[in-house]
């Protein structure tokens, strides 16, 4: 209790910047216990001290970086309290040492969008004062880094270009061979222009010399190494990552982190895996504990297909898990960094339209002046300018709801289009890896014919899941037109065979039909053999080793023929069937080789279109059965007339019947979707709802429909449907 009194008293009568580092230790007490509050005091002290004087102290800076999240949260929280009020107090030295404490902070948290924000506001703060010009290149710099690091690197340029003439103008020779070897990294990662990066990086080497910076030299001497790597001259780039090494070596210094990981890389693409193994373990437990994220995702990429290829599949999927979740963080840090350059331009227009609008009033002011002694064409003059300002007014009210508006609404898409992305790679990646990791494989011995095979039919399997993607959102808004021809059922079963056979090879499953009449189908060929292409493919994934698949054929009418495709796999729930046959739905998330979700969507757009149906046969409790109709030829004099039949999806005839009272229910909610668009979400999701508390059953199509076009953002589709209810119901 007498050191909480005794910190409380200083606090009172301390400087501004000490009182906020007193803030932060008392928020601090409540996460610590009290026999840490004077180390904590007092690293915080030494620190800001040692910033006022110039100075840099790692291992205070360490302490920070250091803290859980929750605390280092709370430190950036009241760092930003203290550099408001000193700026709010025209404190520039606090002002320019808070900017500074809480921008490595937030570079060591990879919050890169948040550091660019302050900087940039403390440069446009210090930009005319003079005794502050090289605290303003040092800012510049940072953004600099900053901005390459997330990928930016046509603005990276600009702000180092722009801190190396402030440098040029004091003579500070150092700083500017740093900013050689920055252009020289960006460079490096815009487009490899090897004349710029060996004419930056030699003159940096040059003035590092000079001033025996062993580090600097060591830095230039690996993007030169990073060049090699990417011209594929990896011995080369071997030698000068290994010089980086001596050079730190004998300076009794631990190297860059990056050049073991270029090292781990570089022997990757040679196809020396135990050495890639080699140095990125060297590395890797400390790249996973930092907040250094780029670092970490390209280590573990790397690191991952290493193990791999030595047959550590463990640590390689370890790897693949870390390098997936940095992925994710980086991506979204650069679409906020997006959003943010959009809001930045926003404001900058708003602060132009304030200017001229400002402009406009001293006009019109000074114009009221001069007319004074004029009284009844100063009344007349000053009406009409009056109405003029405030049409002007209301016309720029109106363009800045309307900008505001568009900036909504593109937000809006690009959070959409973000999290469509999202799916959509986590998709493909698992989708296209094993086929991909098969061919690469085999192509290894050409001269196999079976290894050949292999190659064969992932390519097969590829190219069917591309296709379903494409053709699924093609037409599940619109209409599959058919070519339909004759086909006897055993040539469609002999086409798909021999599609499907090497999968079944490869699980030893049995593979049999009981079709007891060659039967005529009347089908679109192509479209049909990728029905049953999909379903055995499903069949054969859930299948078991040894396992049995059989294909059986009755007829349901002299019109459509009922196919039975039954698998002796694990089965279906019952309580999955009405979700099977949706977009992106999987049976089963932890079997080997998961799909897309895509490829029963596809089948049951197929069948539907020719006219038939497809489901799952409920309670089979040995395997799942899959049971659809297509038509056929139950006679020959049925050919012609099939072959004039018009064949439309259900989808586009939306028939409702709607009685009186259902009408009046559902009248209000129609109107309220009207007024709305696919891109209003929440707001159409709502009216779903309350008209699904109606429960009509006819309206199930409806409410599908509707929900299909905002997960698409298929504006189009959400105007049809809704034209079509209202024209029937509120005419």
């Amino acid at each position: 209790m007498n050191e909480l009194m005794y910190s409380i008293i200083v606090f009172l009568n301390n400087s501004l910047m000490k009182k906020i580092i007193f803030s932060i230790f008392f928020v601090l007490i409540f996460a610590n216990s009290f026999s840490q509050i004077d180390s904590l005091r007092i690293k915080m002290e030494s620190y800001l001290q040692l910033s006022q004087k110039g100075e840099d102290e790692p291992d205070i800076l360490d302490f920070f970086l250091n803290l859980e999240d929750e605390k280092l949260d709370t430190v950036i929280y009241h760092a930003k309290n203290y550099i408001w009020e000193a700026k709010k107090a025209h404190n520039i030295d606090s002002y320019i040492n808070g900017v500074n404490f809480i921008t490595n902070l937030l570079h060591s948290k990879s919050s890169y969008t948040e550091e660019i924000n302050i900087l940039s506001v403390a440069i446009k703060y210090i930009d005319n004062d003079k005794n502050n010009e090289l605290v303003k290149a040092k800012f510049l710099y940072q953004l600099g880094e900053t901005s390459r690091a997330i990928g930016q690197f046509e603005s990276g340029i600009e702000y180092l270009s722009e801190a190396e003439n402030i440098y040029m103008k004091n003579n500070k020779q150092l700083k500017i061979a740093k900013i050689y070897n920055r252009k020289a990294a960006i460079i490096l990662e815009l487009s490899a222009d090897a004349e710029k990066i060996f004419e930056y990086t030699d003159k940096s080497i040059k003035i590092a010399k000079e001033y025996n910076d062993y580090e600097l030299i060591a830095n230039n001497l690996e993007i030169k190494g990073v060049l090699y790597d990417k011209k594929e001259k990896y011995e080369k780039a071997i030698g000068y990552f290994l010089e980086v090494i001596n050079i730190f070596e004998k300076n009794n210094e631990e190297p860059f982190d990056n050049v073991y990981i270029n090292l781990c890389i570089t022997y990757y693409r040679m196809g020396n895996y135990k050495e890639s193994v080699k140095y990125g373990e060297k590395i890797i437990s400390k790249v996973i504990r930092s907040n250094n994220l780029p670092q970490r995702l390209m280590l573990c990429d790397f690191m991952s297909f290493s193990y791999f290829k030595i047959g550590d599949y463990y640590n390689a999927y370890d790897c693949l898990r870390i390098s997936y979740g940095a992925h994710v963080y980086i991506f979204r840090e650069k679409q906020d960094a997006k959003i943010a350059e959009l809001n930045k331009k926003y404001e900058t227009e708003k602060k132009e339209v304030e200017i001229e609008n400002q402009k406009n009033i001293i006009k019109y002011s000074e114009l009221k002046l001069n007319q004074k002694n004029k009284q009844n064409i100063a009344l007349l003059g000053g009406i009409i300018l009056t109405i003029s300002f405030l049409l002007l007014l209301f016309l720029q009210k109106i363009k800045t709801n309307k900008l505001n508006k568009q900036l909504k609404q593109k937000n809006i898409q690009l959070l959409k289009l973000s999290s469509f992305k999202d799916s959509m790679t986590s998709m493909l990646v698992h989708d296209l890896k094993n086929p991909l990791n098969i061919i690469l494989g085999t192509t290894q011995n050409r001269r196999n014919g079976e290894q050949n095979q292999k190659i064969h039919n992932s390519a097969s399997k590829m190219l069917f899941h591309i296709s379903n993607l494409l053709d699924v959102n093609k037409y599940e808004n619109s209409l599959m037109i058919l070519k339909q021809e004759e086909i006897s059922i055993q040539n469609l079963i002999n086409s798909v065979f021999n599609e499907i056979e090497f999968a079944l090879k490869s699980k030893n499953i049995q593979f049999h039909t009981k079709i007891s009449i060659n039967y005529d189908l009347f089908v679109d060929k192509n479209i049909a053999e990728r029905i049953f292409i999909n379903l055995l493919t499903n069949a054969i994934k859930f299948t078991p080793q040894n396992g049995k698949i059989t294909i059986s054929v009755k007829p349901k009418n002299n019109k459509l023929l009922y196919f039975f495709v039954a698998d002796t796999g694990k089965g279906i729930p019952d309580l999955m069937h009405e979700f099977v046959f949706k977009k992106y739905n999987q049976i089963d998330s932890d079997i080997k080789g998961q799909s897309s979700g895509l490829g029963l969507a596809f089948c049951k757009i197929a069948v539907e279109t020719h006219g038939g149906t497809i489901k799952i046969k409920k309670n089979k409790e040995d395997g799942a059965e899959f049971i659809l109709s297509l038509p056929y030829f139950s006679n020959k004099n049925e050919k012609n007339l099939l072959e004039k039949k018009n064949i439309e999806m259900p989808e586009n005839n939306l028939k409702f019947n709607l009685d009186k009272t259902e009408i009046l229910q559902i009248k209000p909610y129609i109107k309220e979707l009207k007024d709305l668009d696919v891109f209003c979400i929440t707001d159409v999701k709502e009216v779903i709802i309350k008209i699904n508390s109606l429960n009509i059953s006819k309206l199930n199509l409806f409410i599908y429909k509707i929900e299909l076009s905002i997960e698409t953002c298929n504006q189009d589709l959400y105007e049809s449907v809704i034209e079509k209810i209202a024209g029937c119901y509120l005419c």
